[in-house]
């Protein structure tokens, strides 16, 4: 109020700020609004939606454990995961704290299950997963040993091997769906 007239009325805006009328008119038009059925109008697709991702993630999983769990003789890969531990394989229960194979770039040894430094799901995937060749003939084919490669290089015929022109990598398509397939999860 200024000089006994209200401002609302001097600035002609007294039907802007009266919304009391205004609303109770909008309360009464919705009052016998199902307001549940309404939201299941929205909830019901996102639920479809929700159960469509769902089935996709567990078909990806699928797929992913079939990668895992190949069982090969040259690619003897036994580990089944779960969705907990496909973003944190390190924490898959295993008998073994090593592979049970020979890790390609390793100097012919295998590799710890354990997690190393901080690495992420994807790095981990990829090393514990990187078995590995065997050579398909006894010449131009072994192990490097050193961080230098040997002056000759032979070896049996199906033999580890991580060195040479007859090495051949026998897992690593394998190897590929491992960790793309967890990229894609």
């Amino acid at each position: 109020v200024f000089n006994d007239t209200y401002l609302a009325v001097a600035f002609n805006v007294s039907d802007k700020i009266d919304f009391q009328e205004l609303l109770d008119e909008g309360l009464s038009q919705i009052e016998n609004v199902n307001i549940t059925s309404s939201f299941d109008l929205v909830f019901d697709p996102l639920r479809d939606i929700q159960s469509m991702i769902s089935s996709m993630s567990d078909t990806a999983l699928d797929v992913f454990n079939q990668a895992t769990s190949s069982n090969l003789t040259s690619c003897p890969f036994v580990d089944i995961y779960n969705k907990t531990t496909m973003m944190e394989p390190w924490k898959l229960h295993r008998t073994e704290d090593l592979t049970p194979y020979i890790i390609r770039d390793n100097f012919g040894n295998a590799t710890s299950y354990e997690r190393i430094g901080s690495e992420d799901s994807g790095t981990y995937l990829n090393r514990v997963y990187n078995a590995a060749g065997v050579c398909s003939a006894s010449s131009n084919c072994c192990i490097q040993a050193t961080s230098t490669p040997p002056a000759t290089c032979t070896s049996n015929p199906l033999e580890s091997c991580d060195y040479g022109e007859n090495c051949v990598f026998p897992c690593s398509p394998l190897k590929l769906a491992i960790v793309e397939g967890h990229a894609a999860f």
